[in-house]
């Protein structure tokens, strides 16, 4: 078990982080996800990179810059973790319905964002 997270570890060394105020969301890619835990619960995530699926700059969300997400009519904040340079935001819910639409917002005031983003459970 300590082989992935070792390689994991030496993957982030050569990363990079950047804020958010010094971009533009068309300068940003989102890599979206939304998981059935097994348990009767969900979790969505956001990973937001400089530039493109490629890139190993990730985006540190700062001033008025915020992900939530809205499931089965309830909306949160979502929340960020940090491994080095590495951003993650993720909100859980206690539901894991599949079919059931999620909806990411990357709201701004630096351009329009990103407002309306969607996943779907898988079945």
């Amino acid at each position: 078990m300590r082989t992935p997270i070792i390689l994991g570890l030496a993957l982030l060394i050569g990363c990079a982080d950047v804020e958010s105020d010094d971009l533009l969301t068309s300068g940003m890619y989102a890599h979206l996800e939304v998981e059935a835990l097994g348990d009767g619960t969900s979790r969505a995530s956001a990973v937001l990179k400089a530039g493109g699926v490629n890139s190993n700059t990730y985006v540190d969300l700062t001033g008025d810059d915020a992900l939530t997400a809205e499931f089965e009519g309830e909306t949160q904040d979502m929340t960020k973790e940090t491994v080095g340079n590495y951003h993650r935001y993720v909100a859980d819910f206690d539901s894991d319905t599949a079919g059931e639409t999620l909806t990411i917002v990357f709201s701004r005031t630096v351009d329009a964002g990103a407002p309306t983003s969607t996943l779907t459970l898988p079945d």
